[in-house]
């Protein structure tokens, strides 16, 4: 059980670093397209 959480809370780190990133990208893109 014990490895299961911890493979759980790895699981939720990677999802929220990829939703970071992502979300910068987009608003990175966004910004990019304001400006032209």
């Amino acid at each position: 059980m014990k490895q299961f959480f911890s493979d759980f809370s790895k699981l939720i780190k990677f999802r929220l670093t990829f939703l970071v990133v992502f979300s910068a990208s987009v608003t990175f893109l966004i910004a990019q397209r304001i400006q032209i």
